[in-house]
């Protein structure tokens, strides 16, 4: 059974504001076939958005755009926040748990991923964000799985106390422990989430030729280049990306905010409006975002 990955324009999701000029990129080889998708040939439905700030009417608006979908799923849902989800100390303790009361009420899960400003804020409060490096695979049936990576840890862990009990211990444990999830998930499609992109067309590209980037970078294709059946998802850019290059990459990270891209020949869609990411896992096996 392998991975189809078709795009959509109806579950790639871009909210329009009173913002500055939004621009939209659709490649050559951008697919909006797809049609209406029967309920109940639905398997899993994932959202995924980044780049929230909480303070920010907007943020509202965005994740009341997820609870309006999430009420018409009547599969298994789960919301991914990609990272960075408020300004530097604007975060409200709180407010997360105000925020997601009525998405948990419809039986969504929600996953937390650490961005640069989960770091900075809640280290050490008691919120749900990774409190070790070690991948973190999430089942979401026997045929689709996630598999949740700690990059903001990889790229600058210096001051990070590990606990004894965490078998990751320095960059060479990362990656060989990020191999062995997909080398064990081989026979399943995997949504490989990070906060930091592996693919970027956005502002946020010139952060990858910094060295210790550049390595994860290829240390992460490489993990990826033997799984045909692997997505990965990231945030980090403040914009929506849909990238074909030999694996699917997706950004994610405009919650509340929208950055200009440039074009690419692997990009086959790219927004700097507002927005977030659905994936839809049919029973037949393919995906559809």
């Amino acid at each position: 059974m392998n991975l189809r990955l078709y795009t959509c324009i109806l579950t790639l999701i871009i909210l329009v504001f009173d913002l500055p000029a939004q621009k939209t990129f659709f490649g050559k080889d951008f697919n909006n076939k797809v049609g209406i998708i029967d309920t109940d040939k639905i398997s899993q439905t994932v959202y995924f958005i980044g780049g929230l700030d909480l303070s920010n009417e907007n943020s509202s608006s965005t994740l009341n755009a997820i609870r309006s979908f999430s009420k018409k799923d009547i599969s298994q849902k789960r919301l991914v926040f990609l990272g960075n989800n408020y300004s530097k100390g604007d975060f409200d303790i709180n407010a997360f748990p105000a925020i997601t009361k009525e998405l948990k009420n419809s039986k969504t899960d929600i996953i937390f991923i650490n961005g640069e400003n989960e770091y900075d804020v809640l280290k050490n409060r008691n919120v749900n964000i990774l409190e070790c490096p070690e991948p973190k695979i999430v089942e979401l049936d026997e045929n689709n799985i996630l598999i949740i990576v700690d990059t903001r840890w990889y790229l600058n862990h210096d001051n990070d106390q590990i606990k004894e009990n965490c078998p990751i211990k320095n960059e060479i444990d990362f990656i060989d422990a990020l191999k062995e999830s997909i080398q064990n998930n081989l026979d399943k499609n995997i949504i490989l989430c990070s906060h930091h992109p592996v693919v970027n067309f956005g502002q946020s590209k010139r952060q990858m030729h910094h060295p210790k980037y550049k390595l994860l970078k290829e240390k992460i294709e490489y993990a990826i280049e033997d799984h045909s059946r692997l997505i990965v998802v990231s945030g980090h850019d403040n914009s929506q990306q849909l990238i074909n290059d030999e694996n699917y990459f997706i950004i994610s990270g405009n919650g509340d905010r929208g950055k200009s891209f440039k074009k690419g020949k692997t990009l086959d869609f790219a927004s700097s409006g507002i927005g977030f990411t659905r994936v839809l896992f049919l029973k037949n096996g393919s995906a559809i975002v």
